[in-house]
């Protein structure tokens, strides 16, 4: 894992050179270990890369140059941020070929593959990655992100020049990138908070009206001042169902992407919930690699011992494994607040975000590099499922555009109520939730109402787990693997009938028989529950106040956006919801799930979602 950018201009001189080492400095956390740079012949392109050394444990491997196969008058640079599981078989083929090898790194062979194959190079990579690659010879500037975009990359246009990074942070420590707020992917996050405590912004854009986010199954050429986009890959939705034996495929895929993603050099981490879908991956990390160089890490809060601790327990001591991890104070919910912001480059929505920081850096303390980590199984599986009051709701919901816009529309009247009127002039949630529609559900290639409805909660909402699994885990100089969203297990999840995958009201059936036999009978079948939050109410009134606190210190810039009137009420109204809990003695509603299908109801992950985005509207004008 590593922290890329670059500036690529278009009139063959860079009007800030020097401002590369700016933005390398705030992606230091990415890539402690290393720093490289690349400037072409012509001082056109730059190259920054930080590295956090995994493969090839050496200060070689940071920006990579290699002469041309053809001709060696002429190089071809990339700068990488992620990892190539295959590239021992891919050297070996292009040594066959004549190339040759000049780093142990693993992503040279991205290099030859582009000099073989052309763009189509993207076929041939297994991996979790986001390059750009630059060939002196044809000038051409061709970049890509992974399938399903584990790996960042945002970029940026400014005048003649190109920028881009893997954090929006560095990209605005180049002048004349402007700070200033995007009003849609505010709407858009407010909305699909309110929609499903899940607020992540159109996948082509930041919270910064200059910068936007590379898409993920995507390669582009630059050409002048625009990016010609091709998309390579889709989630398979549209395949052909397996009912002779859907466990085999599951188990024989999956243990594969396991082994891909174990690192040969390094010790390795396991975010453990001792629910089914981390399990699976700590058992068979155990198997594959021995328990001595294994250990899971499990998130508590103080006060309040959740349940994913005791089966984590349960896990670690059926594996002989080790079991560490951060213990969540209330006082950590409020402290961690900025630094999650500052992490994210924007507002947050939930309040698990916290306990991933604090887990992450957990791992850090202990010496890891490399954490394994089992997001991704739900948006494959059906593994939803059991959020909502019945499938039937969810099909009706995804019966047709009609009736899932008709259900957005009621969370963007109740939205629109924070905004101030001239907000609302300038931008159109119709238009919002239209192009919500046509990115996460109208393209899929299915008509059934099941495989719709699994297309939107898979374009949804992995991209936001992804997101922010990689700013926390990066934060803490953590490369975090997600094995379940490797594309051949993607293709053998959603090949399992439906029927085969809930039944007796629990979800991802298949997925556990596959694995009870390396797995405890009280975990292989335990009910799913979400990612923990804190249900202690001390830590719920914290956030209260500090919401309370953020709207009397907001200024100008945040109240020409939202209104301030409607946010004092909210505050109120949390308020209220607070002392009445507090006489029931639980606050277990406040961190429950909000799914379409339900009327609008207050939860803590909303109050946390508007109180991250007036922090990051004050905290934005210093960036």
């Amino acid at each position: 894992m590593c922290g890329i950018s670059g500036i690529i201009s278009n009139t063959k001189e860079i009007k800030h050179p020097l401002s590369i080492l700016g933005m390398g400095v705030v992606l230091q956390h990415r890539g402690p270990d290393f720093l490289g740079h690349y400037i072409s012949p012509e001082g056109d392109v730059i190259f920054s890369h930080r590295r956090l050394s995994l493969v090839g444990l050496d200060g070689r491997s940071t920006v990579i140059t290699i002469p041309k196969k053809d001709n060696p008058h002429f190089q071809i640079a990339i700068v990488f941020n992620g990892e190539i599981y295959n590239f021992r078989e891919l050297k070996k083929y292009f040594a066959s070929k004549g190339y040759i090898s000049i780093s142990p790194s693993d992503f040279e062979v991205i290099i030859f593959a582009y000099q073989e194959w052309g763009e189509k190079c993207i076929d041939h990579l297994i991996g979790e990655f986001a390059f750009v690659l630059f060939d002196e010879e044809t000038g051409k500037k061709f970049m890509a992100r992974d399938r399903t975009g584990v790996r960042p990359l945002f970029y940026s246009f400014v005048g003649d020049e190109f920028l881009f990074a893997s954090e929006p942070k560095a990209i605005l420590k180049y002048p004349g990138v402007k700070n200033d707020v995007d009003n849609s992917s505010i709407a858009e996050y407010l909305l699909m908070s309110h929609a499903f405590a899940a607020g992540n912004q159109n996948e082509r854009s930041s919270f910064f009206k200059d910068i936007k986010q590379f898409p993920p199954g995507h390669y582009a050429f630059l050409e002048d001042d625009h990016l010609v986009f091709t998309e390579y890959w889709d989630i398979p939705i549209a395949v052909s169902k397996n009912t002779k034996n859907p466990e085999k495929e599951l188990k024989e895929t999956f243990t594969q992407s396991v082994k891909d993603r174990i690192p040969d050099e390094l010790p390795t981490a396991i975010a453990l919930s001792g629910g089914l879908d981390s399990s699976i991956v700590a058992s068979i990390a155990v198997n594959l690699k021995g328990k001595k160089d294994i250990t899971a890490f499990c998130l508590r809060y103080s006060g309040d011992e959740n349940e994913d601790y005791k089966y984590a327990k349960i896990v670690a001591d059926y594996l002989g494994i080790e079991l560490l991890g951060a213990t969540v104070t209330p006082q950590m919910m409020v402290e961690y607040i900025n630094r999650c912001i500052v992490a994210n480059d924007g507002p947050v929505d939930s309040i698990r975000r916290i306990g991933m920081l604090a887990n992450y850096e957990a791992m850090r303390e202990a010496g890891f590099k490399v954490a394994l980590i089992g997001e991704g199984s739900d948006e494959f599986n059906l593994g939803y499922y059991h959020k909502f009051p019945g499938l039937k709701l969810d099909k009706e919901i995804c019966e047709s555009s009609e009736s899932l816009k008709e259900a957005f529309l009621v969370r963007a009247n109740y939205v629109k109520e924070f905004f101030t009127d001239k907000f609302l002039t300038e931008i159109s949630f119709d238009s919002i939730i239209d192009s919500i529609i046509s990115t996460n559900y109208s393209k899929c290639p299915s008509g059934d109402p099941i495989d719709r409805m699994q297309y939107f909660y898979a374009k949804r909402f992995l991209q936001y787990l992804e997101d922010g699994n990689d700013r926390a885990a990066m934060a803490s100089s953590i490369e975090a693997r997600v094995p379940f969203v490797d594309p051949d297990f993607i293709k053998a999840a959603l090949a399992v009938p439906m029927e085969e995958n809930i039944t007796d009201n629990n979800e991802k059936m298949s997925l556990r028989k596959a694995f009870e036999d390396i797995l405890p009978k009280e975990v292989a079948y335990r009910n799913k529950l979400a990612f923990p939050a804190n249900e202690d109410l001390t830590s719920h009134k914290l956030i209260a106040q500090e919401f309370k606190r953020a709207i009397s210190r907001s200024q100008e810039k945040v109240w020409g956006i939202l209104n301030k009137n409607r946010f004092e009420k909210l505050s109120d109204e949390f308020d209220q919801l607070l002392i009445e809990l507090e006489k029931k003695g639980e606050a277990k509603s406040l961190v429950s799930w909000l799914p379409l299908s339900e009327p609008v109801s207050l939860r803590t992950n909303q109050i946390f979602s508007f109180l991250t985005l007036l922090r990051w509207i004050d905290l934005s004008k210093l960036l």
